[in-house]
């Protein structure tokens, strides 16, 4: 029952599944969101299963920690490019919120992570 499955590998266009995945699962406004595209023709080869889970973690905790202000929220920054020196294709996900502690950095990808939040001074 814990095993994982096995990954099924495809060609995943980020443009088009980004987009598919805003409207489908995350009940936002539009505004809430800033895409950022260097190209609509950047595709990866993935588990079309394990990117949803990946995306949607890294959504969810910005929105988690985004900030209002004067009830108002910055939007979250997804943006897809070309590494220059690499040439890998990246996907960011960035929201104003409080930074990690420095601390905490080091353990960011541990499975089942829990950091407290920071105190606002």
């Amino acid at each position: 029952m814990s095993r994982r499955q096995q990954a099924e590998q495809e060609t995943i266009n980020l443009f088009q599944w980004i987009q598919e995945f805003l409207s489908e699962y995350i009940q936002l406004p539009q505004e809430r969101f800033y895409l950022k595209f260097e190209s609509e023709d950047l595709e990866v080869q993935f588990d079309r299963q394990h990117l949803h889970q990946i995306f949607n973690n890294l959504i969810q905790n910005a929105l988690r920690h985004t900030i209002e202000h004067n009830h108002h929220f910055r939007p979250i920054v997804v943006t897809v490019g070309v590494d220059a020196l690499s040439k890998n294709i990246y996907l960011q996900v960035m929201n104003y919120g409080i930074s990690i502690p420095e601390d905490d950095i080091t353990q960011l990808f541990e499975p089942f992570l829990r950091l407290k939040p920071q105190a606002l001074v």
